[in-house]
């Protein structure tokens, strides 16, 4: 051995350990997300493919639906709507050497000592950051969403929970190389460790958090919506933990189905290519209001050019969906796609009670059967949605593959009913024509009895079964109003099967599927579910549309305006279209009012605030003789302008606000969101 080598031996095995840092440094700046890798994976089985291209085409019509709506009408909603709380379990995947949360993790050739159990105060700070982020409040301009995530808070059976579940892997391939990336090299195979730790995709969100993924370069990855992937879910990696790491957020945005913003539908070279943006509602990102761009990790100084749109960088340097350390906020347009996905693929997740506190309350068992006599047939026969007033349940029917003939879903999904109100179950089967039956234990005795059948479903013979078909099952007032006890969870089962021989509630399936959900009987009407509500101000005329998603003992609606967004006022009500003032389908109401009477309801308040001041009963007599004139002034105006067209009334300047009220046959009033009137 040279003299010169002996003598610089060290130096050369300190160059080349910087230089394998260097190298993984630059590992882990390039590949910061894995959903490309396995979005390609997933792409490759044409099955899963059909499936994926499906569930996207059904967000982007709800995209549409969303964007028309906040683009045509502009309103911006002051108060909120509903708000969809996402239960969600956080899965600590660890070393046993690791057990104490947030104590240094043991080093290794692949990293530091990071921990790689995170305590909970971590865990907290990062929901609590996701939660930020998707409200708009993390950075200025960011947009609100709907959506909203919460720990869980029991379990699949009914106990108490944190939503954070601990879990130690001794397994050598974990222990020594974390997770399997991609199928191949070293680590413990993606399917075999989350196995170890998981709760039903249908029910919560799982989010697994991991020592390693693959050779450490990957912060974290989801997958998009797809009802027959096992793994659906987000895995982080444990270094991202800390409530400043937008990973998460990211991550979420694919799990609702959010491309990156250098989508580019091709094989790689993001860096170089700039993505095509012929139609931007299908090209790319498939979100039109986020500009193309390469893709690049260093945030370009804002009045830089993008070198894809040959203008000033606008909104993708920013967006929470590119790898830009600048990154913040999303666009109006992945608000209405991220919405969409919750409306659509996500929307059992909006059912499930996994985020509330147990009740305490067991509902009573009936008896079921956890087989079928032809297990391993391949018919995929059962239930793959199950809809009932704010119940909405997607599931995969029976499979050979999972062999499940039974679920019992009375703890995590269920709804709350009026003994008065009439209502629709809808259950949707696919493939091959099926007999569906609903049965409600209405007495809790654990037997269902005749007079508990709520209803059977069989199609015609001789149709075309093979996609989805809707069974409609009518529920009457009649058939509630003999519950017994109110105000307690009754076991409602659900089954479909092959249409002959008919079968009972407890009889072992030929090919299908049982699921029961807990329903719970109220002597108290509800209140009115609102669905879209929009208000205008066009040609003279403010017209204001809104639907009721369900009504129960319902009278009427009162059509309210404000200028601030707290004093309403009535300017007229619409009389409920529901018979008897019940409905569980959906109502489109509109009501319409010359210019005039917006004039005579903020006249009205003028003279409110004015007669509202202290003062001697004289001043206080003038100021009410003073208003009388102005009111009378303004209608005669407002009378004498409508004749010629438009006019420049107050109502019709921006920032003037809607509501619809719900009146209850009992007197009770109930409020909508509030929104703003657009003056076109």
């Amino acid at each position: 051995m040279s003299t010169f080598f002996k003598r610089n031996i060290s130096f050369l095995f300190v160059l080349l350990l910087t230089l394998s840092a260097w190298q993984k440094a630059a590992a882990q700046k390039k590949e910061l997300c894995g959903f490309d890798a396995r979005l390609k994976r997933q792409m490759a089985s044409p099955q899963t493919a059909q499936q994926i291209t499906a569930a996207g085409i059904e967000i982007s019509r709800k995209q549409e639906v969303l964007k028309n709506l906040r683009q045509s009408r502009k309103n911006r909603e002051v108060l909120p709507g509903p708000i969809y709380q996402i239960p969600v379990v956080v899965h600590v995947l660890y070393r046993p050497a690791d057990a104490t949360p947030g104590a240094p993790g043991t080093p290794n050739a692949y990293d530091d000592n990071s921990t790689d159990n995170p305590t909970d105060a971590a865990i907290y700070n990062m929901i609590n950051l996701l939660n930020q982020v998707y409200a708009g409040q993390y950075a200025s301009g960011g947009i609100s969403t709907p959506i909203r995530f919460v720990l869980a808070k029991r379990t699949p059976d009914c106990n108490a929970t944190t939503g954070i579940i601990r879990t130690a892997v001794t397994d050598s391939r974990y222990v020594d190389d974390g997770l399997q990336d991609g199928g191949t090299g070293p680590g413990m195979p993606e399917a075999e460790l989350l196995a170890l730790s998981k709760w039903p995709r249908n029910e919560y969100y799982n989010i697994w958090i991991v020592r390693r993924i693959g050779d450490g370069g990957t912060n974290g990855y989801a997958y998009f919506p797809n009802q027959s992937n096992e793994e659906d879910g987000t895995v982080l990696d444990a270094r991202v933990v800390n409530g400043t790491a937008l990973t998460l957020s990211h991550e979420i945005g694919h799990a609702l189905a959010l491309y990156h913003t250098f989508e580019s539908k091709t094989d790689g070279n993001e860096e170089l290519i700039c993505p095509v943006n012929n139609n931007p509602n299908t090209d790319g990102d498939e979100v039109a209001d986020t500009d193309p761009h390469k893709k690049s990790w260093d945030c370009f100084a804002a009045n830089a050019i993008n070198p894809c749109t040959n203008l000033v960088w606008g909104n993708s340097r920013t967006n929470i969906m590119s790898y830009f350390s600048c990154r913040d906020k999303f666009t109006p347009g992945q608000g209405d796609r991220l919405q969409a996905t919750m409306l659509t693929e996500r929307y059992s997740l909006i059912s499930s009670l996994g985020g509330q506190a147990p009740s305490g309350t067991a509902v009573t068992a009936v008896d079921a059967k956890t087989t079928v006599s032809n297990p391993n047939n391949t018919f995929g026969m059962g239930p793959v949605l199950v809809k009932l007033n704010s119940l909405y349940y997607a599931s995969e029917p029976y499979r050979s593959a999972t062999k499940i003939a039974y679920e019992d879903k009375t703890c995590t999904m269920g709804t709350t009913l009026s003994k008065t109100g009439s209502y629709i179950i809808e259950v949707v089967t696919r493939s091959n024509r099926q007999r569906v039956k609903v049965w409600l234990d209405l007495n809790n005795d654990g037997v269902y009895t005749a007079n508990e059948l709520l209803g059977s479903s069989l199609p015609p013979s001789g149709g075309d079964y093979s996609g989805n078909y809707t069974h409609s099952i009518p529920v009457t007032a009649v058939q509630l109003s003999g519950a017994t006890p109110l105000n307690t969870p009754l076991r409602m089962r659900v089954a479909a099967d092959w249409p002959n021989p008919d079968y009972t509630y407890n009889a072992q399936l030929l090919y299908g599927q049982m699921e029961d959900f807990a329903v719970t009987i109220t002597d108290a009407a509800l209140p009115v579910t609102f669905g879209a509500l929009d208000a205008v101000i066009s040609n003279g005329m403010l017209k204001v549309n809104w639907t009721s998603e369900s009504e129960v003992n319902n009278e009427k609606y009162l059509v309210q305006v404000s200028k601030d967004g707290k004093t309403f006022y009535t300017i007229g009500e619409q009389k409920t279209k529901a018979p008897s003032g019940n409905s569980g389908t959906a109502i489109p109401y509109t009501f319409e009012t010359g210019m005039e009477g917006l004039t005579m309801a903020f006249a009205g308040l003028m003279l409110l605030a004015f007669c509202s001041f202290a003062g001697s009963r004289k001043r206080k007599r003038a100021r009410i003789l003073i208003m009388g004139f102005m009111v009378l002034a303004l209608w005669g105006l407002s009378n004498s302008c409508n004749r010629n067209e438009r006019v420049l009334l107050p109502a019709q300047q921006d920032g003037f606000f809607l509501r619809i009220g719900q009146v209850d046959k009992d007197g009770v009033t109930r409020y909508s969101k509030v929104i703003k009137i657009i003056n076109e």
